[in-house]
């Protein structure tokens, strides 16, 4: 067995939580199930939404971020600006969804201990 703590990384089950109160909560229940949808699997839908930056996922929260000003504008526009440029570099580049997972492949392969 490897002495590698990342082993069982992504294997593990966590638990996200928080609090609210029945009112949302059952407001939220009958409206999932409009959709035919349960609470865990809508969670596990919005997360992937943000991890995969689902483009209609990431305008909801920025306006979100916005309207209840958790970041101020400035600095909300700045890292827009910064996202934009990142992505035109990406282009400019011309890499792949693939290209960029076969990237990170060869550099596990390379440097297995990272």
């Amino acid at each position: 067995m490897s002495d590698n703590s990342f082993d069982n990384y992504g294997k593990e089950q966590k638990y996200i939580m928080f609090r609210t109160d029945d009112d949302v909560h059952a407001r939220l229940a009958i409206r999932l199930r409009h959709w035919n949808l349960k609470l865990p699997s809508f969670f596990r839908a919005v997360a992937s939404g943000i991890i995969e930056e689902d483009p209609h996922m990431l305008k909801f929260i920025e306006e979100y971020v916005v309207k209840h000003t958790l970041l101020n504008k400035k600095r909300f526009a700045k890292s827009l600006k910064l996202k934009k440029i990142g992505e035109q570099k990406l282009e400019d580049l011309g890499l792949t969804d693939t290209d960029k997972t076969e990237l990170f492949d060869i550099i596990a392969e390379d440097f297995p201990d990272l």
